[in-house]
């Protein structure tokens, strides 16, 4: 019975530590987004812009 109760008080510990509230919203940068930034990929954001998929990546 008391090893029943230490198992359950472990279960509510954890389940209250990993219950998170605040969920960060790290959504980063898009495909499109890295593309645009840098002149390496030129070729790309023109075909990217060629086939009008912008919102897709």
């Amino acid at each position: 019975m008391k090893t029943n109760g230490v198992i359950a008080l472990s279960l509510f510990a954890l389940t209250l530590t990993s219950c998170d509230k605040d969920d960060d919203d790290n959504a980063g940068n898009t495909i499109t987004d890295i593309v645009v930034s840098s002149d390496d990929f030129s070729t790309l954001e023109s075909a990217v812009l060629k086939a009008n998929v912008q919102t897709t990546l």
